[in-house]
């Protein structure tokens, strides 16, 4: 008789016996004190599969709660499975630790919900920290909350690195085993540096997934793994080469039906694409029921009962960009808005919100090639769906402010326009104490703006010298490394929104993490910069 903590413990007069209990031997006469006391996960610990399981034959039953020890990630406290839209990472990190009960984070409640539907526990990581995002988070926040043996974090390369820190630290620390799923190739967060690089050395198991499950067919995934981990220029081209017909607004509203989806990079071109659109379906499509989209004003009006525009006054438990079907007449009085002013019309969505969906056969779905050349907007909207001919390109509608009349082009005047902002980087080079060697002069500029087509390094529109003081097409030279100054061959010409853009995910990243921006600039340097933008 063996003695645990000098406790007596029972004798067994079989092997049998110990293993009904969960107690092994080790081949001697003692008993196996890891087996009796399995520790909870720590971290950077692996760890073995519970005594009961052990031996046991390769086709565990449905209802077992063993995780599937095929997968050498399962006995880790950190794991991180990165791959491509499609490659299950999110539905093999559910299977293999099915009846565990697993909770799964996602950065959107329409993901959560799409998960609970499939029968997976799972809420955002902000309603589970009580994080909206705009303050620091502290633990208090959590209170006494149930925190699940397992967590399955989707999509987390969407969260900006300070706050994944934080939150992944916080549950480390409490034995929770956590697996992180996501794909580096989609868009970075909005706000904040991405996640991958801290992650995969943090981790103690890092897997890359090369296999395509959403893709069906060859071409797509052919596709798919040309573009992905490539430049957003690469992206575009190989986009075009795939798909290369580009059909204008008028055609491509003449093919056009109500079923198809409309994937555009900007909220702009998507509303005035939206009214055009609802106007052709009242001519030619009148018996076709219209979608709409639920964009509450008010975000926190989720997971509620909503009542469904029409007749029949029907409650609905809806999140934001759910999409329900409603008659010509009454997606009539949405827009007079008699319905209030949550609901929009459901023909288009910006490539962001789509992040997560799998369009299915036979629904087409059009890509607006407009501003998609940023971000990895062109690999996340052909990764959304399961045949290359469900896809097609068009050009944006006419009538958006991005396609104003354009001032004619005259020489003289564009060579004051460049002479001006060269004068006004020098000076903001000066003010910044950065060396300057190779001065930029007048040819460096005509010479760039050659070799890049003038054409936005970043969004690839044509690019304007003549211009309306806002025109949002004008031509901005945006250094490449922030050591130095505006320099002969740090440069490269961006449109003034793809500039903005640059300067506020800057200042927005210094305003979350409160640190000094690498060029020396303060935060209200920085500030003052982007107003006078």
């Amino acid at each position: 008789m063996q003695s645990i903590f000098g406790l007596r413990a029972p004798s067994y007069r079989s092997e049998d016996g110990l293993a009904g209990l969960g107690v092994r031997r080790d081949g001697v006469d003692s008993i196996n004190m890891k087996a009796c006391y399995p520790a909870r996960p720590q971290g950077c610990a692996a760890y073995e599969p519970k005594p009961e399981h052990c031996g046991a034959p390769a086709s565990a039953s449905n209802d077992s709660a063993a995780p599937s020890h095929a997968d050498p990630w399962v006995s880790h406290a950190l794991s991180y499975l990165n791959g491509g839209g499609g490659s299950g990472k999110t539905t093999r990190a559910n299977e293999a630790f099915r009846g565990r009960k697993p909770l799964v984070f996602t950065p959107t409640h329409r993901l959560a919900k799409e998960m609970r539907s499939r029968g997976v526990d799972a809420q955002t990581y902000h309603s589970f920290f009580r994080w909206s995002g705009q303050k620091d988070w502290t633990p208090d926040r959590i209170r006494r909350k149930h925190i699940p043996p397992v967590v399955i974090w989707d999509e987390v390369c969407t969260v900006p690195r300070a706050a994944l820190e934080i939150f992944l630290d916080w549950l480390v620390q409490r034995g929770v085993q956590v697996v992180c799923c996501g794909d580096q190739g989609q868009p970075r967060p909005i706000a904040g540096a991405s996640p991958h690089a801290w992650l995969k050395e943090r981790c103690d198991y890092y897997e890359e997934i090369t296999v395509d499950h959403r893709s069906r067919c060859e071409k797509l995934s052919a596709l798919k793994r040309a573009i992905r981990l490539q430049s957003n220029w690469v992206q575009c081209k190989e986009m075009r080469k795939a798909l290369p017909r580009c059909r204008g607004w008028a055609n491509f509203v003449g093919v056009w039906h109500p079923r198809d989806l409309l994937l555009v990079t900007r909220k702009a071109p998507r509303d005035r694409a939206q009214k055009l659109l609802f106007e052709h379906h009242k001519k030619s499509f009148p018996d076709e029921p219209v979608p709409l989209l639920y964009r509450p004003r008010d975000t926190r009006l989720q997971n509620i009962l909503v009542p469904i525009p029409g007749p029949d006054m029907v409650n609905e438990e809806l999140v934001l960009n759910d999409v329900v079907v409603v008659s010509v007449e009454t997606a009539q009085e949405v827009l007079n808005g008699e319905w209030g002013k949550d609901w929009d019309l459901g023909y288009a969505m910006t490539v962001h919100s789509s992040q997560g969906l799998t369009i299915e056969e036979p629904q087409k779905v059009w890509i607006v090639d407009d501003y998609i050349q940023w971000s990895n907007l062109a690999y996340l909207a052909v990764s959304r769906v399961q045949y290359l001919h469900q896809l097609h390109r068009c050009c944006p509608p006419p009538g958006t402010d991005d396609h104003a009349p354009r001032l004619a082009y005259d020489e003289n005047k564009a060579c004051k326009n460049i002479a001006r902002k060269l004068q006004a980087y020098k000076r903001a080079d000066a003010a910044k104490d950065l060396k300057c060697n190779l001065r930029l002069r007048m040819k460096d500029i005509e010479a760039l703006k050659k070799k890049q087509r003038n054409r936005c390094d970043s969004c690839n529109i044509e690019l304007l010298w003549c211009y309306e003081p806002k025109d949002t097409r004008q031509f901005s030279i945006v250094r490449i490394g922030n050591a130095q100054g505006h320099a002969r061959g740090n440069v490269r010409l961006l449109c003034l929104e793809c500039s903005r853009k640059r300067v506020a995910a800057a200042f927005t990243h210094c305003e979350a993490t409160k640190d000094v921006p690498s060029e020396n600039i303060s935060v209200d340097q920085l500030q003052n910069l982007f107003d006078s933008i």
